[in-house]
This record gives C-alpha cells, sequence and structure tokens, in this order.
C-alpha cells in the first residue's frame, strides 16, 4: 500500500481515508489488461519499464492517468509518441 500511495494521490486517497479497498484491502481494476496492470506495478516498484509492446504502453497510460502516477504518464507518452513517429 505504502510503495502504490507514495507513487499516486489516487492510491494514497484509496489506502488511507475511509474506502471499500482500504477496508477490504482489495482494489478492483475492471479496465486494464494483466500486462498493462503488471507493467505498471513494474515501474511502480522499480521506477524503470521494462519491454512493452504498444498495447501495454498504451494501456499503462491509460493507468497512470487514471490513478495519477504522472512519472509514469510522461514516459509512457513519450514511449508511444516514439513508436508512432
Amino acid at each position: 500500500k505504502a510503495v502504490l500511495a507514495s507513487w499516486s494521490s489516487v492510491f494514497s486517497s484509496m489506502f488511507y481515508h475511509d474506502t471499500v479497498e482500504n477496508n477490504s484491502c482489495i482494489v478492483d481494476f475492471p479496465d486494464v489488461e494483466s500486462k498493462g496492470l503488471e507493467s505498471f506495478l513494474e515501474f511502480v516498484y522499480t521506477g524503470e519499464i521494462g519491454e512493452v509492446d504498444e498495447e501495454t504502453a498504451l494501456s499503462m497510460l491509460f493507468m497512470s492517468d487514471e490513478y495519477q502516477a504522472r512519472s509514469l504518464t510522461e514516459m509512457s507518452s513519450k514511449f508511444l509518441t516514439s513508436v508512432l513517429s
């Protein structure tokens, strides 16, 4: 919880206030593909993005925007821009 909360104000709010996620210790990611979630968590824990394809980078961009992980938003955007250029 602490690591996610340190990267994201959304996770911080979820985990440190009276929310369903905090009370149940479960966070659902209904609109996120598993590769995107795995890469998002890898970035949060290591500060790096491993090898990802365009679809996974797009999923990470969506997650980083949704959960306000600004560093990852920037990195995902740069990656997608370089791939599409």
